[in-house]
């Protein structure tokens, strides 16, 4: 059956199950048996999940520079500065270009 308790058929192991559709299908299994540990553990809420969370950064090279420089406004840019919503620093790189270029024109 496909579900979270047995995600692999044990019958027909080779058999494509609804996991294996996901973009990292090792990852979701890896969550699939995690949350399967969790619910058995009796107290999901206290269970502790060992599952790597990966998480990107904003130009992280240019947040070490903004934090090891204490730059609030760089910080500011590359969001690690709270903000109402994600920064890109791109854009605000493109604005100073295009500001430069329409005043030299």
């Amino acid at each position: 059956p496909d579900n979270a308790e047995s995600p692999i058929d044990k019958d027909n192991p080779t058999d494509p199950k609804w996991w294996a559709t996901a973009d990292c299908p090792w990852q979701a299994m890896a969550t699939i048996y995690d949350l399967a540990a969790a619910i058995k553990s009796g107290n999901p809420e206290e269970y502790v999940s060992h599952l790597t969370v990966h998480q990107d950064g904003s130009c992280n090279g240019l947040q070490h520079y903004a934090a090891l420089g204490r730059d609030r406004s760089g910080g500011e840019k590359v969001n690690l500065v709270d903000s109402d919503k994600p920064q890109d620093v791109y854009s605000s790189v493109a604005r100073l270009v295009q500001k430069a270029v329409d005043e030299d024109a």
